[in-house]
Order: structure tokens, then sequence, then C-alpha cells
């Protein structure tokens, strides 16, 4: 499957700071969720920084996500079923100062 993949706000520097990539995924990524465990296996800089907290299994506070620019929340949250040509956006909201 085909993706669209977007990071702003600072999370592009996680992501060989690019701002966009066009991705394939395999057969085995069915939900966002799956998504951003395959994200972090396979693009994140660096494996230690998380785009799920630890306690809700839900995007970090801060990060909000995109479906073809529309909310999460309104596609399903995590439990959302990717589809071919989906533009995914992550945006963090959190800046240092």
């Amino acid at each position: 499957m085909e993706l669209t993949l977007e990071f702003a706000g600072g999370l592009e520097n996680l992501f060989e700071q690019k701002k966009k990539h066009q991705v394939s995924l395999p057969k085995t990524i069915v939900t966002l969720e799956d998504l951003l465990g395959w994200l972090k296996e396979n693009m994140l800089n660096n494996k230690t920084d998380e785009l799920l907290t630890e306690e809700e299994d839900d995007l970090r506070s801060g990060i909000i996500c995109f479906i073809n620019e529309i909310d999460y929340a309104l596609c399903g949250f995590l439990e959302y079923e990717l589809q071919a040509s989906d533009t995914i956006s992550f945006i963090s909201t959190i800046h240092g100062g």
C-alpha cells in the first residue's frame, strides 16, 4: 500500500529532515496504530523517541494527526484502517523556547 506521510512542527527532524515521504507499506500494516509501530522501526532517526505514549497507547500529547486533512479523532483514532493513497500528517504543537 502506498501512502504519503507528512511531518511538521519539528517532527521532520526525526524523519531524515524531510517533511514529506512517499512510502510503500507491507500488507501487515493495516491500521494507524500499525503504522506508528512501523514508523518507529523503519523511519525514526532516534529509535528511543516515541510517537506513542506508554500509558494510554495513543499519540503523545502535543502531537496532532490528520488523515487526509481530517483530525484522526473523527476517523476512529488509532483503529483507523489505512487506505491506499491516504495522506497521514503528524504535527508537533510543542516548541522549545
